[in-house]
């Protein structure tokens, strides 16, 4: 099978000829700068000194993988993202002992000049005692600008000549409820929810309304070459959701739904949403599946109430589980070779059977994993990672 026809057969809940696999594609399967040099050290010296290693996200410090070393992982999909508008520059400043940028959105981040190895946010810039006025008046990125799309037509049909890979793309930042947390504050949003809910319902609508603009944009564009879209809510923790089901039902689903709905309604072809929440999200799926995602990532086995096996059973023939590889967090991380490798063949047996799962870790591969481990992790994969 071509990698596109072998994704698409297992998101249509197939058997493939082989489980199909993803890293690097997308912000929340990439793998952190530090560990893709220390990989590239150990097996692709010459790749090192000949080519210079590009950050895809900042903010995460993630690679772009090289298309020779996808190639070598047997990697079947590959990540478009879109830019940013052109009334923003990028400008990382220096402080004493900070790395710092504003985004687009007028977030602020830092990232530790001493053992840093992520950009976390340092400034909410809606936080505070605000109203609806200020949410409407606030200087919002624009999401019609050409620039965004700017050369991704040319580029996807460069890198994907006779459609061979399965395209994702990224688009206006992460999900609807997500920036909304990041441009208000974590704590005043959720204490929107229950003194302010017109406020929190103002805000999220503008984002919604931002999301539907940018991607009629795209979609008029690209449409008929991507085959999924990127969307991250994390609405979970490693007990419970961050808020309570109905809580999610009656000021977050609405406007995720309007989204998903209106990218499948436009796209001239068929198109999945991919949608990434970590945390123990088990009793949400059947409301994400109604709003109308088709992939679930990471499926962080770890959360409670996260056993792929029930997973898969449960909820197997509704809904696609992207992820559910070796946890970076846990096993890739503190774990041996063999451990690894266990863990993984775990997951094939309890997530691969009629298809319906695309191989990746669970979540972004952090600094400290061994070159060693994520080569147990390709290793394992060609090995045990098939239908035949």
């Amino acid at each position: 099978m071509q990698p596109r026809e072998r994704v698409i057969t297992s998101l249509n809940h197939e058997t493939p000829d082989r489980v199909p696999r993803d890293i690097g594609s997308l912000p929340v399967t990439g793998i952190h700068e530090e560990a893709y040099r220390n990989y590239l050290s150990k097996y692709y010296t010459k790749l090192l000194k000949e080519e210079e290693i590009e950050i895809e996200d900042t903010k995460q410090q993630l690679a772009k993988v090289h298309e020779k070393v996808l190639r070598q992982w047997k990697i079947d999909t590959r990540g478009v993202w879109a830019k940013p508008g052109s009334d923003w520059t990028f400008e990382i400043k220096e402080g004493k002992k900070h790395f710092k940028f504003t985004d687009e959105w007028g977030i602020s981040w830092g990232k530790p000049k001493e053992s840093g190895y992520y950009f976390d946010i340092r400034g909410n810039p809606l936080s505070g005692d605000i109203d609806k006025q200020d949410v409407l008046e606030y200087p919002w990125p624009n999401p019609k600008d050409k620039a965004r799309i700017k050369g991704l037509k040319k580029r996807i049909k460069t890198l994907n000549k006779d459609r061979r890979y399965f395209i994702t793309m990224t688009g206006l930042g992460p999900g609807i409820y997500e920036i909304a947390q990041w441009l208000r504050g974590y704590k005043d949003l959720w204490l929107d929810f229950l003194r302010d809910p017109e406020l929190a319902h103002c805000l999220l609508e503008k984002v919604t309304e931002l999301k539907l603009d940018f991607w009629e944009m795209a979609l008029s564009e690209v449409g008929d070459l991507i085959d999924t879209v990127y969307m991250a809510d994390d609405i979970g923790t490693q007990e419970d959701l961050q808020i309570s089901l109905g809580t999610y039902r009656e000021l977050v689903k609405p406007y995720q739904s309007k989204v998903f709905h209106f990218i499948k309604s436009r796209a001239p072809s068929k198109i999945y949403i991919f949608y990434h929440s970590d945390g123990a999200v088990k009793q949400a799926i059947p409301d994400l599946i109604d709003a109308g995602i088709d992939a679930l990532n990471p499926v962080q086995v770890s959360a409670k109430g996260m056993d792929p096996a029930e997973l898969k059973d449960n909820f197997g023939k509704e809904i696609i589980f992207w992820g559910g590889g070796p946890n970076p967090h846990g096993t890739l991380r503190k774990g041996s070779q063999d451990q690894v490798a266990r863990e993984i063949r775990s997951r094939i047996d309890k997530l691969s059977p009629n298809g319906g799962w695309v191989f990746a870790p669970i979540h972004n591969i952090q600094p400290d994993v061994t070159a060693e481990k994520l080569q147990t992790t390709i290793d394992t994969m060609d090995k045990y990672g098939t239908y035949e």
